[in-house]
């Protein structure tokens, strides 16, 4: 369930937000809404949204290395288990967030931990299908490695969405 609200005083987004939240939907907020000034971006934010290309009844797992582990999960989703995400819907714009931790005490990470999803979900033709993604990420072995492999856009979006969640 997509949101768009078109406030002209006080809208308690937090509240009315948990349905898309819950759905896998968004909130599209046009504060204060003018059509001369926001008109432009709520038909071009109605247009994608009617017109992109998407998914139902999704679930997604997300494994990796032994070693490691999700500890939690930031996004728009049910979660079903420890490693599994119920999406009522997802599209090309859907994305998700997770923090991995160091599970094995006194052991030395690896060089190289892997990380897997796979995506399970029915095409708007009722076609089942998945897509799985596996990707190899160097760890480092110093401070310095780690903040020079920073990808600052990404730090940003996933600090915003655990502030929200807070």
């Amino acid at each position: 369930c997509n949101l768009f609200v078109f406030a002209q005083q006080f809208a308690d987004l937090a509240t009315i937000g948990v349905l898309a939240e819950k759905t896998s939907g968004e909130v599209f907020y046009y504060p204060s809404f003018d059509a001369r000034v926001h008109g432009e971006q709520f038909a071009a934010d109605l247009r994608r949204d009617l017109t992109r290309q998407g998914g139902f009844e999704a679930v997604m797992r997300v494994r990796c290395s032994a070693g490691f582990k999700v500890s939690k999960f930031y996004g728009n989703f049910l979660i079903r288990g420890h490693d599994l995400l119920l999406l009522p819907s997802v599209n090309n714009d859907t994305t998700l967030s997770l923090d991995l931790v160091h599970d094995a005490p006194g052991k030395e990470a690896p060089d190289v931990l892997y990380i897997q999803s796979a995506l399970l979900y029915t095409t708007q033709n009722g076609e089942r299908r998945i897509r799985v993604n596996t990707i190899a990420c160097p760890i480092g072995s110093t401070t310095q490695q780690v903040v020079d492999s920073v990808d600052i856009d990404t730090l940003c979006n996933v600090l915003a969405k655990q502030a929200v969640q807070k």
